[in-house]
């Protein structure tokens, strides 16, 4: 299990069963365990990633549930990660309690440098800052022009198929910083008529090809694959505004200026109210 939906959804690609800590718990918003806990066997195995962003009467609750049924928790995560927006820090009270296994070598960098850089961060090594410096990775602005930057980085990369995370909290401002057409305009003929609108958060409207982010989790809307849900960061292009709601479709999106195939199958949104959304105009 892992504390977001998104992740738990990166999960269920290779592990049959999974939940986000809250599903498994039986919490519904603001009623801890108002539809009680998961049932286990006896000797199961709790494996928990990101652990470190778990809050600490989550974490309790499923240690306790371990204890009773005999059962084990491994803990996966960071201890120098921000912890949990509630009252957090379990993971390294028992990692000073119990010590832990830590990975020899990090992954995921492009280049090599970042791969020291990042340890030297993490253990507080201010003059680390340096090499970030140097390799053109800090960078600073007003909040106007740090917003237009994301704007322009977000289409860039949304239009060449890459993934990125969005900003549940404020999507707004940098949605409305996305020009109409940006660098990829439709040819007239494809282009979608802006007079076919729907209504989505906050009394926003989206046209068909605007792009939306979820800002929560929908268990009710399958979302791709067996056992995948619309989850709070899913990137959602609308293809049509019908009478039952919006015609979307989850993925990556291809060019604007033609119907690209999107890797993912159609979704029908019917509740819009649970799909709170920025608008990301093409």
């Amino acid at each position: 299990m892992t504390p977001s939906q998104s992740a738990r959804n990166t999960l269920a690609a290779g592990v049959p069963v999974s939940y986000n800590t809250a599903q498994f718990l039986g919490r519904l918003p603001g009623q801890r365990g108002a539809r009680g806990p998961t049932a286990i066997s006896r000797g199961t195995l709790l494996s928990v990633d990101e652990a470190s962003m778990i809050s600490g009467p989550d974490l309790a609750e499923l240690i306790s549930l371990a204890e009773a049924a005999g059962g084990k928790v491994i803990l996966a995560g960071d201890t120098g990660q921000l912890q949990a927006v509630e009252n957090g820090g379990g993971m390294s009270l028992l990692a000073d309690e119990l010590g832990y296994a830590r990975l020899a070598e990090p992954v995921r960098f492009r280049t090599s440098w970042e791969q020291g850089a990042s340890l030297r961060l993490r253990a507080g090594d201010v003059s680390v800052l340096a090499d970030y410096d140097q390799h053109a990775r800090i960078r600073g602005g007003e909040p106007e022009q740090v917003i237009d930057a994301a704007a322009a980085a977000y289409v860039a990369f949304t239009l060449d198929g890459h993934r990125h995370a969005a900003d549940g909290r404020r999507p707004r401002a940098p949605a409305r910083a996305v020009p109409p057409h940006p660098r990829r305009p439709n040819p007239p003929q494809h282009r979608p008529a802006r007079a076919h609108r729907g209504l989505i958060a906050d009394g926003a409207q989206a046209s068909p090809g605007d792009l939306i982010v979820c800002t929560r989790n929908d268990h009710t809307v399958e979302a791709g694959e067996p056992g995948r849900t619309l989850a709070n960061g899913d990137l959602l292009r609308i293809e049509a505004v019908t009478e039952d709601g919006l015609l979307v479709r989850r993925g990556r999106c291809g060019p604007v200026h033609r119907a690209a195939p999107l890797d993912r199958p159609t979704i029908p949104v019917r509740e819009l109210r649970k799909c709170r959304a920025g608008v990301r105009g093409h």
